[in-house]
């Protein structure tokens, strides 16, 4: 696996995935696009940004967005990084290491402006760019029903 340098940027054309647990607390059904989706509940962020996985380095070592889940119960969600930057956010390689799983060299994270965390805002339109960026992968599980 290709293991990005700390603090570099993320390619343009690249592309993060985010899991979640399948739960109401992260996604929800929308029934005009008769598909699940993130809820800003899912962009929860920790003193230094939102963690996301580069599509870029997951693939160099030849795993697939679905191995970014930690278990069967998690969906995971992508967002271009077109859109990530097309929110004013940016997105740099924070590698996990020493690895405790195997795709945590491709670790990333998503900050807003001055390399803060983004803000309620920002997360709204970050929302808004993995709604239209991708669906999940996998789906919820048959048995979550979102109300």
């Amino acid at each position: 696996m290709d293991i990005a340098e700390e603090g570099q940027a993320v390619a343009h054309d690249d592309t993060l995935h985010r899991f979640v647990k399948a739960s109401e607390d992260y996604l929800e059904y929308d029934h005009d696009d008769a598909r699940w989706v993130p809820t800003k509940r899912a962009f929860k962020r920790d003193a230094n940004g939102i963690s996301a996985y580069s599509a870029r380095v997951l693939e160099s070592g030849g795993l697939t967005p679905s191995d970014v889940a930690r278990d069967q119960q998690d969906a995971v969600f992508g967002m271009a990084m077109t859109r990530v930057t097309g929110c004013g956010l940016k997105a740099v390689h924070e590698p996990l290491l020493p690895a405790s799983r195997v795709v945590d060299p491709a670790h990333s994270l998503i900050q807003g402006k001055l390399n803060m965390k983004p803000s309620s805002t920002e997360r709204d339109e970050l929302r808004a760019a993995a709604i239209h960026s991708s669906g999940l992968l996998p789906p919820p599980p048959a048995r979550f029903v979102s109300g």
